[in-house]
């Protein structure tokens, strides 16, 4: 497979490591997206129709991770791949701290 590899850290205001995205990207891709950008915000902007086929969701413990994450605990993650005409375009693997659930919960 001929891709691209791109790995971001998502972090907080107080730039707490929340989780962890690494994106592989076809070098044969027939729609052109700002790789900078986030994903997300370029497939809304653009107003894309997309597919997402989930490969994994995972529970578990890491301790590589915990001290990446500067926190004890399980993580969790998924693995899938976003399609656009039934052609693949990205294929996104996701690492979620245990603490992004206080990101989500603050008041």
């Amino acid at each position: 497979m001929n891709s691209k590899k791109r790995e971001v850290w998502l972090k907080d205001y107080k730039y707490t490591k929340l989780a962890f995205a690494e994106s592989l990207w076809s070098n044969t891709n027939f729609i052109k997206l700002p790789i900078h950008k986030p994903i997300g915000e370029s497939i809304i902007k653009y107003k894309i129709d997309i597919y997402k086929d989930i490969h994994e969701i995972y529970y578990g413990y890491c301790k590589y991770l915990e001290d990446q994450f500067n926190c004890q605990g399980p993580v969790w993650g998924r693995k899938y791949t976003i399609y656009y005409k039934k052609q693949r375009l990205v294929t996104l693997q996701e690492t979620f701290s245990p603490q992004i659930t206080n990101f989500f919960t603050k008041k």
